[in-house]
């Protein structure tokens, strides 16, 4: 621990969850609703979000690949350490799923891929590749088909954090 606090080594981790600014920011338990609760669900600012991590570094993430081949997407990612300070990062791949009032309910972002870099020294780079099957991003239809979809309509997929880094982005638009 105290070589983390002397900068000795460097911090590398993310929050899985995320923290409120105060408990008044949640809604009451009475509907048992994810709607601000979670990072997928949560509206306005929080104390530290979903993916929230520190580091004695900088880093910059660049798509620099991004394809739909043998009914996968795959993701190709550089990652620059563009700091001073030798460290890890995390790359945080989200989706922003289509939606239609009154049709299947969920969440605005999915967190749908995830990986982390070796130790890169300052002015290094690493380059990762991250896979995302469609079933992945499907969503429960209850109402109609009883079964996860994939509905039709523009999908964007991302790099960043749910606190508004956003290090790039690729769309995609299907139409069942």
């Amino acid at each position: 621990l105290a070589e983390l606090l002397f900068g000795e080594k460097n911090f590398s981790g993310r929050l899985p969850i995320t923290f409120p600014i105060s408990t008044r920011a949640l809604p009451a338990f009475s509907d048992y609703t994810m709607q601000g609760r979670t990072y997928q669900y949560m509206a306005g600012n929080t104390m530290y979000p979903f993916g929230y991590g520190l580091s004695y570094t900088t880093f910059t993430q660049v798509i620099e690949k991004a394809e739909y081949k043998d009914k996968a997407f795959s993701f190709t990612v550089k990652v620059t350490n563009t700091g001073d300070v030798a460290g890890r990062d995390v790359v945080e791949l989200y989706v922003e799923t289509p939606y239609t009032p009154g049709g299947i309910e969920k969440s605005k972002v999915v967190l749908c891929g995830f990986d982390k870099t070796q130790l890169l020294e300052p002015g290094k780079s690493e380059t990762i590749t991250i896979a995302v099957n469609p079933e992945d991003i499907a969503s429960y239809d209850d109402l109609k088909n009883q079964s996860y979809v994939l509905e039709a309509g523009d999908y964007t997929f991302y790099l960043g954090t749910v606190d508004g880094t956003v290090y790039g982005s690729h769309g995609w638009a299907y139409a069942n």
